[in-house]
């Protein structure tokens, strides 16, 4: 058991990450690309949501965001994407 422990609680090495762009298509002419992202500080634990609306050219239209109180992680990404296409 104590060994077990050990291997969990151990600090661990920090590995070295390697910065990535991130890119999405543009929206045909009249759309508009929403964002959207939940978290929670555990699973269960405090979460939240939010997003951004974007129009055809990449400019930012609104953001929203929201709290979920207490919640696992995959009900707050689906809260982001219900809210964000309620926007729509």
């Amino acid at each position: 058991m104590s060994s077990l422990f050990r291997t969990l609680w151990a600090p661990q090495e920090r590995v070295a990450q390697q910065e990535r762009l991130v890119t999405c298509l543009q929206a045909s002419q009249r759309q508009v690309t929403v964002h959207v992202d939940g978290s929670a500080l555990g699973s269960p634990g405090p979460a939240g949501y939010g997003g951004l609306c974007r129009d055809s050219f990449g400019r930012w239209l609104m953001g929203f965001y929201g709290d979920a109180g207490v919640a696992y992680n995959l009900k707050v990404e689906l809260l982001a994407i219900l809210h964000g296409m309620k926007l729509t």
